[in-house]
């Protein structure tokens, strides 16, 4: 699952879950605890809406979202939920609140899987990627240098203090994150080699 955060200097630090429902048992427990999550003002959300008066992307799952209360609706909405879970969006939704600078960070909690291209996008589009440290995504962040990584909630909660406290630290990550991006990951090349490696292979 993904998670992002906002720029927009408004009123409150926000997260936005964003994800398709893969197991039924498991995503009923997950939103009943938002659901309590959302009737209780936790020490840490205190601390955000004291210390950051801006919004981000917090995520919100408070339960499934009426038909039509979307992302950009949630996000214009000052009195939004704290933590929002809205359904996967398109590729092209997705990327387009990336490259319009809705998002402060993006978020990945991932314990198991391959290199994931949110990442990579989120990186090439000048968003700061906070994400877990396992060894797909060890691959492409340098903690500190164009991301940063954490192994636990604790290890979160730090990171995301020093993004929030640290913005010329930010703004260096943004660089060397799109640097990296475009000199290792750059689309054209990669659609070169499978071609060659195509020709190569069954030409």
């Amino acid at each position: 699952m993904d998670w992002a955060s906002s720029i927009r200097h408004v009123q409150d630090v926000r997260l936005l879950i964003l994800g398709s429902i893969m197991d039924k048992d498991f995503s009923s427990q997950f939103l009943m605890q938002l659901d309590k999550l959302q009737t209780t003002t936790s020490l840490a959300t205190q601390w955000l809406q004291k210390k950051f008066r801006k919004r981000a992307v917090v995520s919100s799952i408070k339960g499934q979202p009426s038909s039509d209360y979307d992302v950009e609706t949630w996000i214009n909405d000052s009195n939004g939920n704290v933590v929002q879970h809205f359904p996967a969006l398109t590729k092209e939704h997705f990327l387009g609140l990336l490259s319009d600078g809705v998002f402060y960070a993006l978020i990945n909690t991932s314990l198991s899987e391959g290199m994931s291209s949110a990442i990579l996008e989120a990186m090439s589009i000048g968003v700061v990627v906070l994400a877990r440290d396992i060894p797909s995504n060890k691959s492409i962040i340098t903690d500190g240098y164009n991301g940063f990584l954490f192994r636990n909630g604790g290890g979160f909660v730090n990171q995301a203090k020093n993004l929030l406290n640290n913005d010329p630290l930010r703004q260096k990550i943004i660089s060397n994150a799109r640097t990296y991006a475009r000199l290792h990951h750059s689309p054209c090349e990669e659609a070169k080699f499978y071609v060659s490696l195509a020709q190569s292979t069954f030409l």
